[in-house]
């Protein structure tokens, strides 16, 4: 706004005009807060999910070397050679880079 134009405009107008401004500065402010404030809950509900992961990896771990390496129960064995979702679990980062997205979409859609 030029200077011009603002002393042109009646005093009511430029109050308003103000006004506006510093409800609309308020607005933003507050929608910034509130969309840290879900930032923080999508972040700690990741924390948590990761954390419940890690526990898991960490008890069933053995289970799945073990069933990898092809002993234990026969069926499970098969179940577990059978499925390229569970063969993800004792892979390492290397392999699963070589892993095509093809592949991942398989993954994802095998029900």
């Amino acid at each position: 706004i030029k200077l011009g134009e603002l002393i042109d405009q009646p005093r009511r107008l430029r109050i308003q005009a103000f006004e506006a401004q510093q409800r609309r500065k308020l607005q933003q402010e507050e929608d910034r807060e509130r969309k840290q404030a879900t930032m923080r809950q999508a972040m700690a509900k990741a924390s948590a999910l990761a954390s419940a992961n890690a526990k898991v990896h960490g008890a069933l771990g053995w289970l799945w070397q073990t069933l990898a390496g092809g002993e234990g129960e026969v069926s499970e064995v098969r179940r577990f050679k059978r499925k390229p979702e569970l063969a993800l679990l004792v892979s390492d980062t290397e392999e699963l880079r070589k892993l095509s997205p093809y592949a991942w979409r398989n993954m994802g859609c095998s029900g």
